[in-house]
């Protein structure tokens, strides 16, 4: 039982910087789709995430581990392309012929609140009931809006149509233009231009551990026997 024990603990302690590293993964994927610019802090507990599967990945080269040094490569390699292809895909600006165009007079805005992320605007006119969300990351200008829009005013407005809401890429607010398509075009292309740093590292990280791999399986210090001590619980055995 009690060297049962200790294998269990030297197993957990070996093993928790793997779990933390893949759990900061998780986190950080998860962050990456909380809402717009969620990207950002998203990106950031990846990159963190890396760090103790790095260690980890040292820790097995020394073990000797070829199986587990890939594993754990092509672990990060996967949470890095899953955060690029969010934001290469999901932050496409869409295209001019795609947009909408409505003219009518301003009667509310309202906020919704977005975790880790800047607020998104609710935009309403007097003429219908629908939504037109300002997105936070799109440089939306909130402050300006709600400084200088009164009921009744004129706006029109430029938006892609969606399901529940149409995504504002234009406002124009008594002829006076305080959001260009220009202007969110940028703002989106900004935000999808990160995608090709979110696989540096990750690429970086699993060729080292399929190096290691292929030193552990084939390398001379494999021939050579190296020596590694395990703990059974009473005394240390070389093997």
């Amino acid at each position: 039982m009690g060297r049962s024990a200790v294998q269990i603990l030297k197993g957990c302690a070996v093993h928790l910087p793997m779990l933390a590293g893949a759990g900061l993964l998780i986190w950080g994927l998860l962050e990456s789709t909380a809402g717009p610019m969620g990207g950002v802090p998203g990106l950031v507990l990846v990159m963190l995430g890396m760090a103790p599967i790095i260690v980890y990945m040292v820790f097995e080269y020394y073990q000797g581990r070829a199986l587990a040094l890939l594993l754990s490569g092509l672990l990060v390699l996967a949470a890095g392309a899953v955060e690029g292809v969010y934001l290469r895909e999901v932050l496409v600006p869409a295209e001019r012929e795609e947009l909408s165009t409505v003219e009518g007079t301003y009667a509310s805005m309202g906020v919704i609140p977005i975790y880790r992320a800047p607020d998104d605007y609710r935009i309403r006119l007097q003429q219908d009931g629908r939504i037109y969300r300002g997105f936070g990351f799109l440089d939306f200008p909130a402050e300006r809006i709600e400084e200088r829009a009164q009921r009744g005013d004129q706006v029109e407005i430029l938006y892609k149509e969606g399901a529940r809401y149409g995504a504002i890429y234009g406002f124009r607010l008594n002829g006076d233009d305080l959001l260009s398509y220009e202007t969110s075009l940028r703002a989106r292309r900004a935000n999808q231009g990160l995608w090709p740093f979110t696989l540096v590292l990750p690429a970086l990280v699993c060729l080292g551990g399929l190096i290691g791999a292929v030193k552990c399986r084939f390398g001379r210090s494999r021939r050579r026997g190296r020596s590694v001590y395990r703990y059974t619980g009473r005394r240390f055995w070389r093997r």
